[in-house]
């Protein structure tokens, strides 16, 4: 652990020692947190903003899982109480104005946080916008999620502090877990969506007319639309709107194919989140969000055996570690 000029290391000397900590990545809300009990160290406390980092060792050596500024200090006579968080809570502060042409979603992005002075990772790409204004009073932190949405994407800040936007894609499993061996807790619930497709509806006549004539007001509104629909299996199939379609109304969007895009992209992120539930496991520091886990061995008369069967790898959207004397390092994952 890391914190400020501070530092605790299970094999070095360190400046305090660590009573128990809880680490937590998501990608939802407004990101994810540290929570730290220490015992009080004999200089002077970090000041708020100060770097924090940690790194946890599950047998495998050590790996990071959290770097982000210190957000709260409680100070008592026989422990400290540190809380951090991610990149994403200076996307919460920051109130900004800007207006930009011929932008595509990613470039707008890479920008907000420059100007949040964050670590960029991997952006997914995006289509083009003709004009695009960020306005003040909603923070730049809802800004990001409402062109992260454009792109069916989430929006998270990594262990090493950089700022993901990931779209979610099927794969092969990157982490495998053994009912009955290293599977502390399971469950796994599936539901039914509120809609099963998706019609996209932009503004202006730049399909019909041109682009040079995107602010005209179309006389065929279908010319600046798309649809995408999922099965019961979750299959997405572009271009057509289900039987209780979402309507989205964008006037960012100019052009028929992003709005196909767009609708696809929103359809396929929908189509990932068919499945919920949570994994819990002895300390798996190397697992990180977006990766998939699978789940094997689960008995046939298990209660999520079928669910299991149906959602075969789980797509990882939140990973709590939490390290105390107790119970030792233990991981949970949420999908």
């Amino acid at each position: 652990v890391r914190l400020g000029s501070l530092s605790a290391d299970d094999g070095a000397r360190s400046d305090f020692g660590l009573v128990r900590l809880s680490v937590e990545l998501t990608m939802d809300g407004a990101g994810g947190c540290a929570r730290l009990w220490i015992t009080p160290p004999e200089v002077a406390p970090p000041e708020l903003g100060a770097d924090v980092e940690i790194e946890l060792n599950g047998g495998g050596g050590r790996v990071p899982v959290f770097a982000g500024k210190l957000d709260e200090l409680e100070i008592a006579p026989t422990e400290w109480a540190a809380v951090a968080t991610d990149g994403l809570a200076s996307l919460a502060r920051l109130d900004v104005e800007a207006a930009y042409e011929k932008a595509a979603v990613d470039v707008i992005l890479k920008d907000l946080l420059k100007r949040a002075k964050l670590k960029a990772g991997k952006i997914a790409r995006g289509p083009e916008l003709p004009a695009y204004v960020l306005r003040s009073g909603p923070r730049a932190l809802r800004h990001a999620r409402e062109l992260a949405a454009l792109l069916g994407a989430d929006l998270f800040v990594d262990e090493e502090g950089a700022v993901q936007v990931e779209a979610p894609k099927a794969g092969s499993a990157d982490h495998s877990f053994r009912y009955g061996e290293d599977v502390l807790a399971f469950e796994l619930r599936a539901g039914v969506a509120a809609y099963d497709g998706v019609e996209v509806w932009g503004e202006g006549a730049a399909a019909s007319k041109g682009a040079a004539r995107a602010h005209w007001l179309p006389t065929k509104l279908d010319g600046v639309s798309g649809k995408a629909s999922m099965d019961a299996k979750g299959k997405v199939t572009a271009g057509q709107a289900g039987k209780t379609p979402r309507r989205v109304v964008d006037g960012a969007l100019r052009a028929a194919a992003a709005c196909k895009d767009v609708a696809k992209a929103r359809m396929t992120a929908l189509a990932a989140r068919r499945f919920t539930g949570s994994l819990e496991t002895f300390g798996a520091p190397d697992c990180r969000l977006g990766q998939r886990v699978a789940v094997q061995n689960l008995p046939r008369d298990h209660a999520a055996a079928d669910l299991a069967k149906d959602a075969g790898t789980l797509r990882i959207r939140r990973v709590v570690h939490r390290l105390d004397a107790e119970r030792g390092l233990l991981t949970r994952l949420e999908f």
